[in-house]
């Protein structure tokens, strides 16, 4: 139906009430534009309904459209994951019944929507699923993987409960430890909760920041530590190279970290810029590495006096080694003779054999008197050749000697000290293993 102009107006307008008061008296009139009105007025609620169903079909189906963008999850093999767990920061892999509609399922759909919600979207959980044509115990029902596959976790999860996300989500949560950094310490400890504070924003393309990824039991880890120490230490003064470490086992590893796949690993930062990731992780290399990136920062050379007290510190490596092994064979040997002791009647104990404690005791005596002659002709320490007194292949089989070095190891990797002070403290704790042994024996000897 069509209507001029003017009426058109006139019906449309908010003050039409008034207007039809004040200018249509007629009866005729006005039932003729009430019939007019009473046409539109149901034009406009058919118009309006038409609006109305149209926006809400719209509006419905975009929502189903971006919601289920949102909830696709997609099927992958086996053999897909573990490549696919490399390149992922956290990644999570469900195993299905072969034929399961998995778009479907409600516990699967929730996961995702979660997964996907605002507070875990910035991991960028990948999410997948592989179709088994059984499922048996031994198969996890969910198979979790953070930092790229370094961190697995396999579940077998009830998908009638929705405890179970909750289980998966925790997971997921970034893992940092509580720092306690020592104020005296040049190299600082990092975690998660502190990385892009500490690493990121304290470094750039003129302070640049190294940073050591390491764990507890790593042994390689365990022989560079000191000497880190002791390279930051030297260089406090004379660079703006800044040293830092960054344990893997009790930190997760953070977004604006490159990804680590063993340790130690050594990365440079330079604030914003793309981290340079170091190959070398061997003592010498490491050194010539640091006095590279010296002379980059401050286009200096060392002078002799500087690439001598360098040079000395890989050495030093050597002999901390050595006076370690020492210590770890010295537990061992003092471990046996306890039980020994408490196994052999009192009558029995003369006839006791204690060659091996001897050489022992033997090396550790020589390591002190060539650490004496070298300290006061200032002659470089070669160490000694323990290998002409101990037979290392036994000993390692040994499981307490294992157990000893690992223990000892972990011990160790909490300190702060440098490769020199660290031999001290080695030292010390051989000679005090030496006096407990003689200790032993001198009562032994008195029965």
């Amino acid at each position: 139906m069509f209507f001029d102009k003017r009426k058109f107006i006139m019906l449309f307008n908010p003050v039409r009430r008034i207007l039809k008061e004040k200018y249509f008296t007629n009866n005729a009139l006005n039932r003729n534009w009430l019939d007019s009105f009473r046409n539109k007025y149901c034009f406009r609620l058919r118009y309006a309904v038409f609006s109305i169903s149209t926006s809400i079909a719209l509006f419905a189906g975009y929502c189903y459209q971006n919601t289920n963008k949102k909830l696709s999850i997609k099927g992958i093999s086996e053999h897909e994951i573990k490549f696919l767990s490399s390149i992922s920061k956290n990644m999570i892999v469900i195993n299905v019944m072969k034929g399961t509609k998995v778009n479907r399922n409600a516990f699967i759909k929730e996961l995702i929507r979660q997964i996907k919600s605002e507070e875990l979207n910035k991991l960028d959980i990948k999410i997948y699923y592989v179709e088994e044509d059984f499922c048996s115990k031994s198969v996890p029902n969910v198979s979790l993987y953070k930092g790229y596959g370094n961190i697995v976790s396999n579940i077998d999860l009830n998908f009638r409960s929705y405890d179970s996300i909750e289980k998966i989500k925790s997971f997921f949560i970034p893992k940092s430890e509580n720092i306690l950094n020592n104020h005296s310490s040049v190299v600082k400890n990092i975690s998660y909760n502190t990385f892009e504070n500490d690493v990121i924003n304290a470094s750039d393309k003129n302070n640049p920041l190294l940073l050591m990824y390491y764990d507890d039991y790593c042994l390689m880890c365990f022989l560079i530590r000191p000497l880190i120490n002791s390279l930051a230490n030297k260089l406090r003064n004379s660079t703006k190279i800044q040293f830092a470490r960054y344990n893997i086992e009790r930190n997760d590893l953070h977004e604006l970290s490159p990804t680590v796949r063993a340790t130690p690993t050594f990365v440079l930062f330079r604030g914003r810029q793309k981290p340079e990731h170091w190959d070398e992780y061997r003592p010498g290399d490491l050194i010539n590495k640091i006095v590279g990136i010296k002379h980059g920062v401050e286009s200096d050379i060392c002078d002799n006096n500087e690439l001598a007290e360098l040079n000395r510190l890989e050495q030093n490596v050597f002999i901390r080694f050595q006076l370690f092994t020492i210590l770890n064979i010295w537990s061992l040997y003092l471990m046996e003779l306890q039980n020994t002791l408490i196994s052999t009647p009192k009558d029995q104990l003369d006839k006791l054999n204690f060659k091996q404690i001897e050489d022992l005791l033997f090396i550790s005596l020589t390591f002190f008197e060539d650490r004496i002659l070298s300290s006061k002709n200032g002659a470089n320490y070669g160490g000694v050749n323990l290998g002409k007194v101990i037979s290392y292949d036994k000993i390692i089989e040994k499981h307490n000697f294992q157990e000893i070095l690992l223990e000892n190891v972990k011990k160790d990797m909490k300190r702060s000290d440098t490769i020199e002070e660290n031999i001290e403290h080695l030292l010390d704790e051989i000679k005090g293993y030496c006096n407990d042994y003689l200790a032993i024996k001198s009562l032994i000897e008195k029965n």
